[in-house]
């Protein structure tokens, strides 16, 4: 189920990604019709890193899929999940209660704009960076969306809404212009400071358990926020032990992470032992971890959406599309770790906050990318996991889904995979895209 080679297959991802792109996804992705827009960004950017977005994609077919992001528009600023349907009642306010916009689709639509190379002209920009505002609470952290007849913010926490909350603010806000109302930021440094483990791993909120696809959004929040620490040397106890001393308007002392050199231990012990491929038929075979101090292994995979029964597409299809194709279930994001052991997954190979930005120079986020172990990474995304329909699974032998194949092809493009372009992982758009926004 999985190729014998190790070279990227880059034809047969190709045609997997057109084939996302233009027929009608498996039944598997039913209950994520309200959620379209994120499948959109993985399937639009996967074909950005690929190199033919614009090459296999005629300009006709791009305007259409602008149209189709413009029209899942809120009014009173953000992005639905996908287009309003029309059986819903016409009063605006039942609308707009049905149907309020949210962090990770207004993200993932003004991504996919620009990965479309529109210019965003036609954004609420203004309506959009009151309404993030509005969406954020006393303690720093954000809600997912407004809720209710007086637009209270509902009760989840979740430092995902915070990285979703802060690309939304790096590609909306001007900062030549302080007109728009601008998010609390020394209160969001606090609170994703608020959400390190002891072991200075982030967790989902304060008090839970580190886990690696919370600590990719909390380095990545920081770092669209600039509020990241070069190093350890950064780090001064003016405001308790630890805390980072960061550059504010203020002037004052802002804690983000308590020990740079402890987040990157953490990272570093997340990498698992490579087996052979006679080992995975063990019964006695285990995880064994880089260093015997290393914390114990953890394998979370909290799905987004259990599925359902019919087939949608991710876009409204051209006329005369036809197909379909594979597809496994649906997690969350998870930490580009080189996991190379039988409980590994695909998507632990992409979202490494040790390999930020490949666009300038070759030191990460972290700069820590040469503590991965990128040849046991791409051996295992190669020969593992990669299918031969074009795609990757969430495990050896699995079908392709589009959010595995998506962090399969970024990690590679992390590592300089030949064929792919450079990903900006804190975006995670290529850095082409990512030139575009900052244009």
């Amino acid at each position: 189920m999985y190729q014998s080679s190790t070279q990227l297959n880059h034809p047969k991802h190709v045609k997997y990604w057109l084939r996302c792109l233009r027929t009608l996804l498996p039944t598997e992705y039913t209950s994520n019709d309200s959620n379209r827009m994120v499948l959109a960004f993985f399937i639009l950017s996967a074909l950005d890193v690929l190199g033919v977005l614009q090459t296999h994609v005629k300009s006709e077919e791009r305007q259409r899929y602008i149209q189709w992001i413009y029209d899942s528009q809120h009014h009173l600023g953000g992005f639905r999940g996908s287009p309003l349907p029309r059986t819903l009642p016409s009063t605006s306010e039942t609308r707009e209660r049905l149907e309020p916009a949210t962090l990770p689709s207004t993200y993932f639509a003004l991504a996919s704009l620009a990965i479309l190379r529109d210019d965003l002209d036609r954004v609420n920009k203004l309506p959009s960076l009151d309404w993030l505002a509005r969406l954020q609470r006393d303690d720093g952290s954000f809600g997912e969306m407004l809720t209710g007849p007086d637009g209270g913010v509902d009760e989840a926490r979740d430092v995902r809404y915070c990285y979703w909350a802060t690309g939304i603010r790096w590609i909306l806000r001007d900062p030549g212009h302080d007109s728009a109302r601008d998010i609390d930021v020394d209160a969001l440094v606090g609170y994703i400071k608020s959400s390190e483990t002891y072991d200075h791993g982030f967790s989902e909120s304060p008090f839970h358990e580190a886990h690696a696809g919370h600590c990719y959004c909390a380095i990545s929040a920081l770092s669209f926020l600039g509020r990241l620490p070069s190093s350890d040397s950064d780090v001064k106890s003016e405001t308790g032990p630890g805390a980072a001393k960061l550059e504010v308007p203020s002037g004052n002392v802002v804690s983000s992470i308590s020990s740079l050199e402890g987040t990157v231990r953490w990272l570093v012990f997340r990498q698992l032992v490579e087996e052979s491929e006679e080992d995975e038929d063990e019964q006695t075979s285990t995880n064994m971890p880089l260093s015997d101090v290393a914390p114990p292994p953890f394998n979370p995979t909290p799905p987004i959406n259990q599925f359902g029964e019919d087939s949608h597409a991710a876009f409204s299809p051209p006329a005369g599309s036809a197909g379909s194709h594979h597809a496994s279930d649906s997690t969350m994001p998870g930490p580009s770790h080189t996991f190379v052991s039988k409980d590994s997954q695909s998507g632990y190979g992409f979202d490494s906050p040790m390999s930020r930005d490949p666009c300038t120079s070759q030191h990460g986020i972290l700069d820590r990318l040469p503590l991965v172990r990128i040849d046991a990474n791409r051996r295992f995304l190669l020969e593992r996991t990669q299918h031969f329909v074009g795609g990757f699974g969430k495990l050896p032998g699995d079908p392709p889904d589009i959010l595995h194949s998506y962090t399969g092809l970024a990690a590679l493009s992390l590592t300089r995979e030949s064929g792919l372009k450079e990903l900006d992982p804190t975006a995670c758009v290529t850095c082409e895209t990512k030139r575009h926004i900052e244009s």
